[in-house]
């Protein structure tokens, strides 16, 4: 996790400063989620199917799994 657009200030594997590299791996039609903790400098990378597309009469609705769809 670089900080400020620059590798001045930046924190790898386990928050460590100037650390390691995180590595991980997406399948193919999946999204990637970084989520960063700014006190402990702790990143956590989560893989994610893609979100369910929902045709209609043509049109494109796209939903949270779970959440309510409205085509307007």
């Amino acid at each position: 996790m670089a900080h400020n657009e620059s590798w001045d200030e930046n924190y790898g594997e386990d928050g460590v400063p100037d650390g390691s590299n995180i590595p991980f791996n997406v399948l193919a039609g999946n999204s990637v989620q970084f989520d960063y903790d700014p006190v402990s400098h702790l990143l956590t990378i989560a893989t994610i199917a893609d979100l369910p597309i929902l045709t209609v009469a043509g049109s494109t609705v796209s939903a949270v799994e779970g959440d309510t769809a409205i085509n307007s």
